[in-house]
């Protein structure tokens, strides 16, 4: 922080609060140090859009008012990829952990040949599971492309992956 002749101003209350998606009221006050600093942590829990409002409390009143000097800063909060996974039995059955939903299976349907892989979209919007007779299965957005189930293989299919 800079007073008015655009010197560090050490000594300043300066209080940090939370607007959008994890508000809180007044979190945490700190004074700047000699440089004019002060740090402050945000934990969201919720995704969306922080705005951190700071202000120097010229009145100790625990408000912003007119007249305040204030600053705003925004932070995101995105999905971390990885939350979640899919799990497939060799008969179909999805089985959804942490955040991955599920978007279905093949549980319930009579297969040729048990499933060997599944893989995902990379956003979790979908995933695809193949079979050991090279039938493949798309739940969600995952697109579909073809199946060789039915089809002659010289052997049966052993893995799958996704294509980026």
């Amino acid at each position: 922080m800079l007073d008015q002749f655009g010197q560090d101003f050490a000594g300043a209350l300066v209080r940090f609060g939370v607007q959008g998606a994890n508000a809180r009221p007044t979190t945490s006050s700190q004074i700047t140090n000699s440089t004019g600093k002060v740090a402050f942590q945000d934990q969201g829990g919720n995704l969306g859009i922080d705005t951190i409002v700071a202000y120097v409390d010229l009145h100790n009143d625990f408000t912003l008012d007119p007249g305040d000097p204030y600053d705003t800063g925004s932070v995101v909060w995105l999905r971390q990829p990885g939350q979640g996974y899919w799990l497939a039995a060799s008969d179909g059955e999805v089985f959804a952990f942490g955040d991955a939903a599920f978007r279905g299976s093949t549980g319930a349907m009579h297969l040729n040949k048990p499933v060997i892989g599944i893989g995902a979209m990379p956003d979790g919007s979908g995933y695809t599971m193949a079979a050991s007779d090279g039938g493949v299965f798309n739940f969600g957005a995952a697109p579909a492309f073809g199946s060789a189930a039915g089809g002659p293989l010289n052997k049966p299919i052993v893995g799958m992956a996704v294509a980026p």
